[in-house]
């Protein structure tokens, strides 16, 4: 293999990882989205301590460790819920 054809081969290759790493992040903001939509939802009808972390993964569709791959916990969550509740007020 040339030089040449090495380095068109790498060059490809880092194209199409960023072409993936770009959709990837699309949709982490889309399931980010999702999961605060169903947290608004369950929040405004149950309160905080009566909304489980697992009934806002059922209605988001995801599981209960993606919840934490976004959030830390059920406080931040509902913080950004909230944040995420002001904006689309405005």
């Amino acid at each position: 293999m040339t030089d040449r054809s090495f380095n068109s081969l790498f060059r490809k290759d880092r194209m199409r990882a960023s072409k993936r790493k770009r959709a990837d992040a699309g949709r982490a903001v889309m399931r980010k989205g999702q999961i605060l939509a169903a947290a608004v939802e369950l929040f405004s009808r149950y309160g905080f301590y009566e909304t489980e972390i697992e009934a806002i993964a059922k209605v988001a569709g995801v599981s209960k460790g993606t919840i934490y791959n976004y959030f830390a916990d059920k406080h931040t969550l509902f913080m950004e819920t909230v944040e995420f509740g002001i904006e689309q007020l405005s």
